[in-house]
């Protein structure tokens, strides 16, 4: 008996014009709260927004797949969306990984990596110009802090600077450039005034809409495995996001460059690791009390959980946080997730521990979550 063989596929998503990926902070919140007139989109969308859209490009047969003819949507895509809870079957999607950057040059695309928060592109005094700073972690014996637990040490940070921005770095390999978010992802603001149906203006009716759109050559992958073959390379159109966001798809065949990223090192004895995350990633609290000290920036998130039996998708429940599924789509409750970029600092004896806790959320890691790389810091 033979295995059967998997296939690893490349999804490249362009964006045609601006666009808008909703978070929490929405005109109507989630939670009830005052209405917001200020509303921003996220920088990229979340791996629940590219599932669904890999599970609508599959249902409404725009990828070229004759061994998936006829089949029901079950089969194709599985019986629901994420749960948060139980890594669901979808379908012909085995898995799929972090989204990540590419960049379009003379024909040829090239991953642009990021780098973890304790790499920063700071200002310098003397020369005015971005130059990066690796910060690093020094133990002083005395004192302690209270971080997300007690501590027998407060932590030092070389080279850190509060008087300038910690955002995301990343690198073009190719040219050993380094780029920020604010060189990547350009605003477009939008403002506007409410009326009534009548057409008649509205008291506090004001708002504004901050919308994104990627700098030139840039944009947005992400890998797919399946067990099936699809006919490649192909390419479509889709709507994605708030404001019907327009995007190209282009899938073609590629090699995951994330998959050694997860396994798990041999620590050795007395060492410290950094252990950084290239994707969002859900982490309790237990398991964080295991690191010394972190940089991060946490993220909200929450999902809406369907089934495919479902008739009426545009019908929300937000009632049911997503606890059980019904007959209508549910909004689930929100959840903290440690964002992109966000490092861990560990001691050797709890660096095992804490990695098989990260690798157990198999909801999240299987659509392209809790992903890390590892790293020895030389003494």
């Amino acid at each position: 008996m033979t295995d059967k063989k998997n296939f690893t596929y490349r999804v490249i998503l362009q964006p045609v014009d601006r666009y808008f990926f909703g978070s929490e902070r929405t005109f109507v919140p989630a939670d009830g709260s005052r209405t917001n007139y200020l509303v921003r989109s996220m920088k990229m969308p979340q791996q629940t927004t590219i599932l669904g859209m890999l599970r609508f490009s599959i249902v409404k047969n725009l990828m070229n797949c004759k061994s998936i003819e006829g089949k029901e949507d079950y089969a194709r895509i599985g019986p629901e969306s994420f749960n948060g809870d139980n890594a669901t079957q979808y379908g012909i999607i085995d898995s799929i990984s972090p989204l990540f950057l590419i960049k379009e040059v003379n024909g040829s695309h090239i991953n642009i990596n990021l780098l973890g928060r304790d790499n920063q592109l700071y200002k310098s005094e003397k020369t005015k110009v971005k130059e990066l700073v690796r910060l690093n972690l020094e133990r002083m014996k005395n004192g302690k802090s209270n971080i997300a637990a007690n501590n027998d040490f407060i932590p030092q940070i070389v080279g850190y600077d509060p008087k300038q921005e910690n955002g995301l770095t990343w690198q073009n390999p190719q040219t050993h450039e380094y780029m920020t978010e604010d060189d990547i992802f350009k605003n477009h603001e939008q403002p506007g005034n409410q009326k009534s149906y009548t057409g008649a203006a509205l008291d506090d009716a004001f708002y504004k809409q901050t919308y994104c759109h990627l700098s030139k050559g840039y944009r947005f992958a992400f890998y797919f495995d399946s067990m099936v073959q699809l006919e490649t390379p192909v390419s479509y159109i889709v709507f994605m996001g708030g404001d019907k966001s327009e995007f190209k798809v282009t899938i073609d065949e590629g090699v995951n460059h994330f998959s050694d990223d997860l396994k798990l090192p041999e620590p050795e004895s007395d060492s410290t690791y950094i252990v950084t995350f290239v994707s969002d990633a859900f982490i309790d609290q237990e398991t964080i009390k295991l690191a010394d000290f972190s940089i991060n920036e946490m993220v909200d998130f929450r999902y809406v959980g369907t089934k495919v039996k479902m008739s009426n998708f545009a019908d929300l429940d937000q009632s049911n946080t997503g606890k059980e599924l019904k007959d209508r789509p549910s909004k689930s409750s929100k959840k903290q997730l440690v964002r992109k970029g966000g490092v861990f600092y560990l001691q050797s004896n709890n660096l095992s521990a804490f990695l098989r806790k990260i690798n157990e959320q198999t909801a999240f890691q299987k659509i392209g979550y809790n992903y890390f790389k590892t790293e020895k810091i030389e003494k």
